[in-house]
């Protein structure tokens, strides 16, 4: 609302309405002249400078014959509050046009000054984020037409701001790569796609080629801005130091790839070396004990070679995948001993990478196992035609449960003797099963027999005569479970 007063010739008020008393905050004093303004005060907006009595607008009506229209001014009200006004003043005059007093009209815009006070505050704030954000920062109009950016933006562009602001997002001045190097057109940009598309894009990785092939690679995120005749807000980081960094890294890994693979590889060899000079002394060895011994030396020999073999020809040199590694084992077991028996080794593994840390004890406690089902539950096996029921098989199983990896080696052989402890035999190959489950892989291992059930047992003795056939098989199951950490 306006309040609106009238006054005399000399300025003093002869009527007011509620809005100009609610305006002035409550009573005020009563005016008979221009000299009782002085009661009143106010400061010019503008200059911050006092209103003397005389530079009132309803002042300068009566006394100049003046109209003033919006005087901008602070007022001190009379209830202690101060507020923004419009002050204006006309002089009214008699039928011969002599000045018989004014009418004034003052307007609050209290509410008005403290919004445009606060859009100022706000937009300083956005002038300093703008100008010291440690980011480029560009806008565009809704064609593409680039028309502000900051300082941020002219250091990582290597492009003067005047000339910046004259650009197109997706001018033709811009050399922009992509991250393996190859030119990025225009319609990948990230400014581009968000225009296009009406949506924020974020993290899109380009390379600035600037004069002299320099790159700067930025990360670069776009987003419409919902304003009319405004396009897009991009904001993009300098990203050059760490791609840099992840090339090195990248570099050294290869390296290190390089030389462990090379380390596996003379690991390989040079236990090739030790199986070939083991050959070398058993020609010369008479002594069938010895040469059992010697053999076995070399089947442990292999299986730790067959690791790094694993490990050199696969993609990743610190795992191997396990269910192939137990096939080629199984594979050369089988051929070493299992001779023209007519005896099946069955492979039966989940998809699993485990460690060298692991692989090597698990491959030593298969060796171990299968060696002793093929030497021992199947003895007096002869090659005969396949069937269900007369197959001698072993069976090597590897399973991933929950928390635990579960290796199985089990026979349908002629089963463990009576009475036989397991933890107490005295051979070498059940010792070093027994040391590689409880120190190295942390394992449990259970024995069990069970009487002619294919795939449940392993590691089968030889009975009494007859104890070979098919309907006399107990067999023998081996069952490690270990953690699967570290996997």
């Amino acid at each position: 609302p306006v309040g609106v007063a009238i006054t005399d010739a000399q300025g003093g008020n002869i009527q007011a309405n509620s809005a100009f008393e609610k305006i002035w905050g409550g009573p005020r004093p009563a005016t008979r002249s221009v000299d009782d303004y002085a009661l009143y005060q106010a400061w010019r907006m503008d200059t911050g400078q006092a209103i003397a009595p005389q530079e009132w607008a309803s002042a300068q009506a009566v006394e100049k014959g003046q109209a003033v229209v919006g005087q901008l001014l602070e007022i001190q009200r009379f209830d202690g509050s101060q507020a923004f006004v419009i002050n204006s003043a006309a002089p009214v005059r008699d039928a011969e046009g002599q000045i018989i007093g004014s009418a004034v009209a003052v307007q609050d815009i209290t509410a008005l000054r403290q919004a445009e006070e606060a859009l100022l505050v706000a937009l300083e704030k956005y002038r300093v984020l703008f100008e010291s954000f440690p980011m480029g920062i560009t806008i565009s109009d809704k064609t593409g037409k680039v028309v502000e950016s900051n300082q941020e933006a002219e250091r990582l562009l290597s492009v003067p701001q005047t000339v910046h602001d004259q650009r197109d997002i997706d001018g033709p001045e811009w050399q922009i790569i992509r991250p393996d190097g190859s030119p990025m057109p225009a319609e990948e940009y990230a400014s581009v796609r968000a225009l296009r598309e009406n949506r924020l894009v974020d993290n899109v990785e380009m390379g600035i080629v600037k004069e002299g092939g320099e790159i700067t690679w930025i990360n670069v995120t776009a987003a419409p801005i919902p304003l009319e005749g405004y396009g897009v807000a991009i904001a993009y980081g300098d990203v050059t130091a760490r791609k840099k960094a992840e090339e090195k890294i990248r570099a050294a890994l290869a390296e290190k790839e390089v030389l462990l693979q090379e380390i596996h590889h003379r690991v390989k060899n040079n236990l090739q070396v030790l199986m070939h000079l083991i050959d070398m002394q058993t020609e010369t060895e008479q002594n069938p004990e010895v040469m059992a011994v010697f053999q076995a030396l070399q089947r442990r020999i292999q299986t730790m070679a067959l690791v790094h073999r694993e490990l050199y020809q696969g993609h990743d040199l610190s795992r191997i995948d396990f269910g192939d590694y137990l096939r080629n084992l199984s594979t050369y077991l089988y051929e070493a001993l299992a001779g023209d028996r007519d005896i099946a080794i069955k492979v039966i593994a989940d998809e699993a990478a485990i460690s060298l840390k692991m692989a090597n004890p698990c491959g030593l406690i298969v060796n171990e196992l299968v060696t002793n089902a093929l030497k021992y539950a199947f003895p007096t096996q002869e090659r005969q035609p396949e069937s269900k029921d007369g197959q001698a098989e072993i069976r090597v199983e590897f399973k991933c449960e929950q928390d635990d990896y579960v290796l199985k080696v089990s026979d349908n052989g002629v089963g463990l003797p009576p009475g036989f402890d397991w933890r107490a035999a005295e051979s070498l190959g059940l010792k070093l099963v027994n040391i590689l489950v409880d120190y190295q892989l942390k394992g449990r291992l259970e024995v069990n027999t069970q009487p002619n059930v294919p795939g449940t047992a392993e590691i089968g003795q030889p009975g009494a005569e007859g104890a070979d056939k098919p309907e006399s098989r107990k067999g023998a199951a081996f069952t490690i479970r270990f953690a699967t950490r570290g996997k």
